[in-house]
């Protein structure tokens, strides 16, 4: 895991890794607590916290069987910072 601060905002973001196509993803709150993130929710309380993620929002979103709209937005939503729901995060791929 890594981190990087939002260029919009300035929040530190965690930022994983997905095990299955390699993309980085924003970790959040909805991460921590082990359910698919929704627009609203917000960062980690401690972006340097570890967390067993091993699937990317898209990814995961694929994999339980999401309608087409749905995994484009868990895709597109995993690149935005958490705290501003604005930011692209620059991410690698």
């Amino acid at each position: 895991m890594r981190q990087v601060d939002c260029e919009s905002c300035g929040t530190r973001i965690g930022i994983e890794t997905c095990a299955e196509c390699g993309r980085g993803f924003a970790l959040t709150a909805a991460h921590a607590e082990g359910r698919p993130r929704e627009f609203e929710d917000g960062p980690l309380q401690d972006s340097s916290q570890v967390l067993p993620v091993e699937l990317c929002d898209f990814c995961a979103a694929k994999e339980r069987r999401e309608r087409a709209g749905t995994i484009v937005e868990a895709g597109m939503r995993q690149n935005t910072c958490p705290a501003c729901h604005t930011a692209a995060i620059g991410l690698p791929r």
